[in-house]
């Protein structure tokens, strides 16, 4: 068994935010927020392979926005700080991987307002943030910043570790470097 635990900052006008959290299909929890910070927590057994974590906001009404002179001023929303899998955070540029699609039911569709918004923690509109992960998370981080810096065309370069030369295709940085300590952590602690 493993821990998803989320991390979210809520915004309210009328009413808190509502969130149902799905992995693959499963709905795992329905959260109504009371509060601006809130973690969660969700046991999960996790199977090796790919998932995808969609967090649908649900039942904001037209009075959850606030708008003056055609600009937002204050909105029902929520913002995902972090995610982590078993004390292992997300790395900012993984959420980055994310999708919010909204669901205008009820509403009608701010002019220019795009089918999907990537790239956003933030979700203020009714409808589905998804992000697709894998497990074992950490190799699954490792081999997606290797893809992930491919896509955007990053300089090969070679690193020294411990006296070890490792030609690269990234650099590592300090969320790449805890990663590495904790997965030592871990095998210390089974020796």
């Amino acid at each position: 068994m493993h821990d998803l635990i989320l991390k979210f900052k809520c915004e309210k006008v009328i009413d808190w935010p509502k969130v149902k959290i799905f992995v693959d299909k499963e709905l795992l929890r329905t959260i109504h927020f009371t509060q601006e910070s809130t973690i969660v927590i969700i046991p999960f057994d996790f199977s090796s392979g790919l998932h995808r974590l969609e967090i649908e906001h649900f039942g904001k009404s037209p009075r959850g926005t606030l708008v003056e002179d055609g600009k937002v001023v204050g909105d029902t929303r929520f913002t995902i700080e972090s995610i982590s899998i078993d004390q292992v955070e997300f790395p900012r540029w993984l959420m980055w991987h994310c999708q919010f699609v909204a669901n205008w039911s009820g509403f009608a569709k701010p002019k220019d307002f795009p089918d999907v918004i990537h790239k956003s923690s933030t979700v203020g509109p009714n409808g589905s943030w998804i992000l697709d992960f894998g497990t074992p998370f950490i190799e699954w981080a490792l081999d997606s910043k290797k893809i992930y810096n491919d896509d955007f065309q990053q300089v090969i370069s070679t690193e020294e570790h411990h006296g070890m030369t490792f030609d690269i295709n990234y650099k590592l940085n300090s969320d790449d470097r805890t990663v590495i300590n904790k997965i030592k952590q871990m095998i210390n602690k089974n020796d």
